[in-house]
C-alpha cells in the first residue's frame, strides 16, 4: 500500500481513521439519500488542509506539533461534519474547534524518530476530531455564530509556531525527546539495547544533530516556489 501524507507523513493517520469510522459505523445509519461517499469527505478535508498550508503551516519543523496533528484534525472534522450533513458553517466550527484544542502542542519525537509520540497523536487527533463534529452537530439550533472562526486560529496557530522554541519543533532537543534521552545517558544498559533493536545508525541523541535542525516558517525550502513534473517524479 502506499501512505497518503495527509497532511504530513507524521499526521497521515487522523483522516482515515475518522474517514474509516464513517464508512463503517455512521453512513450506513443515515437514510439512503443523506449518505456520502469518501469524495466529500476527502474533498472537505482537502480544502481546510490547504488552507492551513497557505495561511499558516503544516510542518512540526516549523510549527510544531500543532501544525501536523492539528491541522490532521481540523481536516477530519470538517470532513465528518461534511457527510453527516454539516452546513458549511458547521464545517467550519467542526475545525476551528478540532484546531484551537491543538494549540501549542510541541514536536518532540523520542530519538527523532515519527513513532513515539506521533502514533499515539494520531489516535487522539481522530478522537479529537469526532468529538468535535458532536459539540457542533448536537449543539441546539440558534443563530448564534461562533466567537471564533478557522481563519482566526489559523493565524494564532502561525504565531504560536514562531514563538516557540526550536527545541521543541521536530530537533528532538526538548520535551519528551530530551527527557527520555536524559534517562539512556544514566543507564548504559538500556542505551545499548535501544542501539541493538533501532539499529546503530538509526539512533542518534539530539546533541549530534542539533546543527542539522534549525527551522522556521522563513526557510524557503518549506515553501517551494514552484514545483515542477520533474520535482514530483522524485516523490
Amino acid at each position: 500500500g502506499q501512505v497518503v501524507t495527509a497532511p504530513t507523513n507524521g499526521a497521515s493517520g487522523v483522516v482515515p481513521a475518522t474517514l474509516t469510522f464513517y464508512m463503517r459505523h455512521l453512513r450506513h445509519k443515515q437514510p439512503e439519500s443523506k449518505q456520502q461517499s469518501p469524495g466529500v469527505f476527502l474533498l472537505t478535508a482537502a480544502a481546510v488542509g490547504i488552507l492551513a498550508k497557505e495561511r499558516a503551516c503544516i510542518s512540526g519543523a516549523a510549527g510544531g506539533c500543532q501544525a501536523e496533528i492539528g491541522t490532521a484534525s481540523a481536516m477530519a472534522a470538517a470532513g465528518l461534519c461534511a457527510v453527516l450533513g454539516g452546513t458549511p458553517e458547521q464545517v467550519d466550527e467542526a475545525a476551528e474547534i478540532a484546531m484551537e484544542h491543538s494549540l501549542g502542542m510541541t514536536c518532540d519525537p523520542v530519538l527523532g524518530l515519527v513513532q513515539v509520540p506521533c502514533i499515539e497523536r494520531n489516535t487522539m487527533g481522530a478522537s479529537k476530531a469526532l468529538n468535535a463534529v458532536c459539540l457542533v452537530l448536537k449543539s441546539r439550533a440558534t443563530q448564534r455564530r461562533s466567537m471564533l472562526s478557522y481563519d482566526d486560529v489559523l493565524r494564532v496557530m502561525k504565531a504560536t509556531g514562531q514563538d516557540m522554541s526550536a527545541r521543541y519543533r521536530e530537533t528532538a532537543q526538548g520535551g519528551l525527546a530530551a527527557d527520555y534521552e536524559a534517562m539512556l545517558e544514566a543507564d548504559a544498559e538500556r542505551w545499548e539495547s535501544v542501539q541493538r533493536v533501532m539499529g546503530t545508525k538509526r539512533v542518534q541523541l539530539a546533541l549530534p544533530r542539533a546543527e542539522a535542525r534549525g527551522l522556521a516558517y522563513e526557510d524557503p525550502e518549506f515553501v517551494p516556489r514552484s514545483v515542477t513534473y520533474p520535482d514530483l517524479c522524485k516523490c
